[in-house]
């Protein structure tokens, strides 16, 4: 009998360790990107060098509300036109931006490696999954 009690005790405590490492406890939402799973309407906004993103997201109350997230403190161009997580500025670096559902930002970013006295094209489209880093936490857009 006390080894059944003794093994109880370990699996009930097991198991909350398990939960509460899931976040399933706490109830705060997953931390691990992916918000355009539980975000719509989903839009990038572009002014005067300041693009940011747009959605209606899932609260975990089941409500949804409107939730942007600034870009430039996270995204920028790495110098050779292409978008990269950790610079910063990219809305001085690119233009043309476009989300898709899916969380895909598209950009037309300058490709500062060739210099001013090259011929050929040095704007490059290029894209980033915001979902990798961009997370809905209880209906409010964060960077992780």
């Amino acid at each position: 009998m006390r080894t059944l009690s003794l093994l109880l005790k370990i699996t009930v405590t097991f198991l909350f360790t398990v939960c509460l490492s899931l976040n399933l406890v706490t109830g705060k939402a997953w931390a691990v990107g992916q918000f355009s799973s539980t975000c719509k309407a989903i839009s990038v906004i572009n002014q005067v060098g300041q693009p940011s993103v747009s959605a209606t997201c899932k609260k975990n109350d089941g409500s949804y509300v409107d939730t942007s997230i600034q870009l430039n403190p996270y995204l920028g161009n790495n110098g050779s036109g292409l978008l990269s997580w950790g610079k910063q500025n990219v809305g001085f670096g690119c233009y043309d931006f476009a989300v898709s559902n899916d969380g895909v930002l598209n950009a037309k970013c300058f490709d500062l490696s060739k210099g001013k006295n090259q011929t050929e094209e040095t704007d490059v489209a290029t894209s980033i999954d915001l979902d990798d880093r961009v997370a809905n936490i209880d209906g409010q857009l964060k960077y992780e």
